[in-house]
């Protein structure tokens, strides 16, 4: 084997290979790549991005936030926002190293955007305290639009292959040489460094050690909510200002569900698109709504007249509508199925620690309204009971408290979709701790 044939031979540099990369400044800020950096940084889920964006806006704080442009027109007067910055926070150091220059010029992005520029900050100060989540994306956007003056960042790779005994190992470095542009895009942003002592063909290097790793093929990565938004861009689902509503929709009509691994498809989810397939495959078709988004497009820039897409919209409409009504009976079992399935499960919470015979279970009161833990034994003289949160989707986790023995929820808010993990005991020691 490998590992048999090198253990104790020591290796020789059979090959190095140093070079610089330079990576450019970043492109301004449009809506989806706002929402996607607040996620990568924050998880922040683009509904509560826009959200706050549109907050920002409102305060004067920041221009138009429902852009799809990546470029900065000379028109916004760049010395004049930046001197604004200065007087900001801990933004004057960073101004003064771009208002010291004899020109300003922003690394621009391809997407243009005939109604808006790209985001970027007024200059003018807050008049109030920003919240926390409020000041995080702020800020971002702040050091973002700083960033695109910035010079390029330059990293010196160093690529060797060691021989040990005739097999080839590979060892990579990444040394910083200039850090440019994410000076200003701190601390979002660094230089990657990755030490490797300087080697040189036929060097002798000792070998201090074989390991061999036994790794699987692994599936593809699930859907985060970044990577569902930069997905429904690149097929043209939803325009700018519908895509962040269309995913905390399908979180709200519990279609889809936060996972360990990412977004999840739930039974119903999957109850609702199988039977559209099978019967009204139009409705679901991407090139269906690429259409139709295309042409609303045109509508806003004035190059198609509004009826006409009405008119398309409702041939195309009524067609499906036709089609559906035709199935409408197979369609509502197949999808009524599915919804008893996951309201059951949603439901059951778990099995009762107090009585050991019934399940608690979510119960709303008739009377408040409000939804609490039961068990199913109350008849028979149980009173185990639990408060719940009031607002969110509640799944079970499926799995007891280590600490008391009472189940654990998960909690799922839509504009979130970040599933926060609880006890529903609230005499649990570990709420003491």
């Amino acid at each position: 084997s490998i590992v048999s044939a090198c253990i104790g031979k020591d290796g020789a540099v059979s090959d190095d290979d140093e070079n610089k990369v330079v990576l450019q400044a970043p492109t301004p800020f449009n809506i989806g790549d706002l929402q996607r950096e607040a996620y990568r940084l924050f998880r922040l889920g683009p509904g509560y991005t826009l959200g706050i964006a549109e907050k920002l806006y409102l305060q004067a704080l920041i221009s138009y936030p429902r852009t799809s442009s990546q470029k900065l027109p000379p028109s916004i007067v760049y010395g004049k926002i930046i001197s604004g910055l200065s007087k900001i926070g801990s933004y004057g150091k960073l101004t003064s190293m771009l208002l010291s220059r004899d020109r300003l010029v922003p690394n621009e992005g391809k997407m243009a955007d005939p109604a808006h520029p790209a985001i970027y900050p007024t200059g003018v100060a807050p008049r109030q305290k920003l919240s926390g989540l409020e000041f995080k994306v702020y800020d971002l956007i702040v050091k973002r639009f700083l960033a695109t003056f910035g010079d390029p960042a330059v990293s010196r790779h160093t690529d060797v292959k060691i021989d040990v005994n005739g097999y080839i190992f590979k060892a990579e470095g990444r040394t910083p040489v200039y850090e440019g542009w994410m000076i200003f895009y701190k601390p979002y942003v660094r230089l990657e460094q990755r030490e490797l002592p300087e080697l040189h063909k036929d060097d002798r290097v000792k070998n201090l050690g074989v390991e061999m790793e036994e790794k699987f093929t692994q599936p593809p990565y699930r859907y985060n909510q970044a990577s569902l938004l930069a997905k429904m861009e690149q097929e043209q689902i939803g325009t700018k200002a519908t895509r962040a509503d269309i995913i905390a929709t399908l979180f709200k009509r519990n279609y889809i569900a936060s996972g360990r691994h990412g977004i999840e498809v739930t039974d119903l989810g999957f109850a609702v698109i199988d039977s559209m397939k099978m019967f009204v495959p139009a409705i679901v078709s991407i090139g269906l709504t690429r259409s139709m988004e295309e042409q609303l497009e045109k509508v806003e820039q004035g190059s198609v007249e509004s009826i006409s897409v009405i008119e398309l919209a409702v041939d195309k409409l009524v067609e499906s509508l036709a089609a559906f009504m035709e199935k409408e009976v197979d369609i509502g079992e197949r999808i009524g199925d599915a919804a008893f399935a996951d309201s059951a499960q949603t439901a059951t919470i778990g099995p009762c620690p107090v009585c050991k015979k019934g399940q608690l279970r979510m119960i709303r009161s008739y009377k408040t309204k409000k939804r609490f833990v039961g068990c199913s034994n109350y008849s028979a003289g149980c009173k185990a009971t639990a408060p719940l949160p009031q607002k969110g989707l509640i799944r079970t986790a499926r799995k007891a408290c280590p600490d008391c023995g009472w189940p654990i929820i998960g909690v799922v808010f839509a504009k979130r979709a970040k599933q926060w993990k609880i006890c529903i005991n609230m005499q649990c020691p570990a709420r003491k701790k």
